[in-house]
């Protein structure tokens, strides 16, 4: 067998468990998100950039928690250094999702609504990677923090 798909195998048998949890809790996140723009978008009728990004910041905040308790059982000491590596993702992903919803609504023409799903496949692909070995990896923690401790020295 190909060592490469060998390891791509291997990868997914290992974080199964894993992967079910976060995507379940990025169903619950989407169904949040996709809830929050129609309730400002459709019901209080504010400009779609608006509604997108009021509905992110909330969804996001409710992802994060999602996935430090139950995808990656983060029980750092400290929820400052996640939050911040997580920061970082939720910039990136952001501009991301308004990146594609402009083109969505303006460019295509289409709803809005289809943007917000488009985006969230988008983000979701690349944010399971980003929070596991960035956000909430913890040998990746140690050795960043290890390194900032020799450099106070």
């Amino acid at each position: 067998m190909n060592k490469y798909l060998y390891e791509e195998k291997t990868f997914w048998i290992n974080n199964k468990s894993q992967i079910i949890i976060f995507i379940l809790s990025g169903i619950i996140t989407f169904l949040l998100n996709f809830t929050m723009v129609w309730l400002y978008y459709g019901v209080c009728m504010l400009n779609y950039r608006l509604a997108i990004t009021l509905a992110y910041f909330l969804t996001v905040i409710a992802h994060f928690f999602l996935n430090q308790a139950l995808t990656y059982s983060s029980t750092s000491a400290s929820i400052f250094p996640p939050l911040i590596r997580y920061a970082i993702i939720l910039i990136i992903n952001y501009l991301i999702t308004l990146f594609i919803n402009i083109i969505i609504a303006e460019l295509v023409n289409l709803s809005p609504y289809f943007g917000v799903l488009f985006s969230n496949v988008v983000t979701m692909l690349l944010s399971f990677f980003l929070m596991k070995y960035f956000v909430f990896d913890v040998k990746y923690c140690k050795v960043v923090f290890a390194n900032q401790k020799r450099e106070k020295k």
